[in-house]
């Protein structure tokens, strides 16, 4: 078949391309240097907790742990996209014939620092047609196995299976991926720990820009605390050029730090930066059954922080920390 080895780098070079990423005072005006957008409406969790009631005393840790677990949530992300290209970048099943689609065994073999990944990957036609064809959508099934995987820098060790659909020559498909005791080491990140059931899209039309879109109703990380999830979505598009991303994300999520409550964030302008940097721009709403915490992330790590309690458009408070104070230190103690 012509093309056929091209096909299978070209899936790898779609799902890598979003790798290149990873003192208060009171009662001023919402009309300051900041043009908020109205807060998110309120979703009931899907458990019985209350939302987290948000206080002058306690906001800033809320917005810590939110946005812990929203860069958790982008490590994962990174980590579905790092394992999916491990596992099919190593093989080319379009060099193989057959008429009802093909079940390849990984044997163990080494990633490109240290470490192993092993697993099995089966194609069959979507259509039924009896040839394996790159040109046509295909369906199938990925099983994989990382033993202290470092590829790259970035390291894997636990398993990821589920199903694979869509058209690798077009680089559009989509996945359902379960993912058990997965250990992620991403540069610049402290290590961490995940389990969880993922929806998980990439869609490229240039090989050159990358949307990825995550979804997920079930998933824990383990870090500083436990982040239970109840519901993610989360829109990535990163530019395989340049290294520039932006994301949009919302999630709902208790913690060990309040157990009895759940708390909901979600971005009201896209969070952006390059690489596998800390964003730089963009607008976080911390939502509590009282009020906002309105977070903007800004360069050299600086981050600034408004609450407005029971959102009626004035600041209540004020808080000017960093990235590292207020996130990384704590993440790095576990």
């Amino acid at each position: 078949m012509k093309n056929t080895k091209t096909t299978m780098k070209a899936l790898s070079a779609a799902v890598v391309a979003v790798l290149v990423t990873a003192c208060g005072s009171g009662g001023t005006s919402k009309s300051s240097n900041n043009q908020n957008s109205a807060p998110p409406s309120n979703r009931p969790a899907e458990n019985n907790l209350q939302q987290v009631t948000l206080t002058q005393d306690n906001f800033t840790n809320v917005a810590s742990q939110s946005l812990k677990s929203l860069l958790l949530n982008e490590a994962g992300t990174n980590a579905l996209n790092k394992s999916v290209v491990i596992t099919t970048d190593r093989i080319n099943p379009f060099s193989h014939d057959s008429v009802t689609g093909l079940v390849l065994t990984i044997a163990p073999f080494p990633c490109s620092n240290s470490g192993t990944i092993k697993g099995t990957l089966s194609l069959n036609n979507a259509d039924g047609g009896l040839v394996l064809d790159p040109s046509r959508d295909v369906v199938g099934t990925i099983n994989a196995e990382f033993a202290s995987c470092d590829h790259g820098g970035f390291g894997l060790d636990g398993n990821i299976n589920g199903t694979l659909n869509g058209n690798l020559a077009k680089n559009n498909f989509a996945s359902a991926l379960n993912v058990a005791n997965l250990t992620v080491q991403q540069p610049n990140f402290p290590t961490f720990l995940f389990n969880g059931e993922f929806s998980y899209n990439a869609v490229s039309h240039d090989f050159v820009s990358v949307q990825i879109d995550v979804s997920s109703h079930s998933s824990v990380y383990f870090a500083d605390d436990a982040y239970q999830q109840f519901d993610l979505t989360m829109s990535k598009v990163v530019n395989n050029s340049t290294g520039d991303y932006s994301y949009q994300i919302a999630s709902e999520f208790t913690d060990s730090m309040h157990p009895d409550a759940y708390v909901s964030y979600q971005t009201l302008a896209p969070l952006t930066g390059n690489g596998f940097s800390l964003p730089t721009g963009g607008e976080l709403a911390v939502q509590g059954s009282n009020g906002t915490v309105y977070a903007y992330p800004q360069s050299e790590g600086r981050l600034l922080l408004e609450l407005d309690l029971n959102d009626d458009g004035i600041i209540d408070d004020v808080t000017e920390s960093t990235w590292e104070e207020l996130v990384l230190s704590s993440l790095r103690t576990e």
